[in-house]
């Protein structure tokens, strides 16, 4: 997984997931995530287009990703969430707790219509 500023706009911290999200460098992505929280990052796109699956613990560092930001009165979007994946968000009910987008640019731009 890496982090990455959206090139369109600064103010937005890209986590693109790699083909699977565990317990194993789950817990890097959080410190990391940490980092960037403290010096102000508050909006947060999730790129989900490589990733193929996501394990329970997968889900529950997800979800510690969305309350971290949410904390900080930041707002996290999935985006190009897969079929899969989907469907594990949606048994999960996480589907309810995050708003996902077709593509990164279209999580962009709902996430900048939001702050507006």
């Amino acid at each position: 997984m890496r982090f990455f500023f959206h090139e369109k706009d600064k103010d937005v911290l890209v986590l693109a997931l790699d083909a699977q999200i565990n317990a194993y460098g789950a817990d890097d992505m959080l410190d990391e995530l940490d980092r960037f929280t403290e010096a102000g990052v508050r909006l947060l796109i999730v790129d989900c287009s490589q990733l193929s699956y996501i394990t329970s613990q997968g889900i529950g560092r997800l979800f510690r990703v969305h309350k971290r930001v949410w904390e900080k009165q930041g707002e996290v979007r999935l985006a190009a969430v897969g079929r899969v994946v989907a469907r594990i968000l949606e048994i999960t009910r996480l589907n309810v707790v995050f708003q996902a987008d077709p593509t990164l640019d279209e999580a962009l731009r709902s996430l900048k219509e939001g702050e507006g």
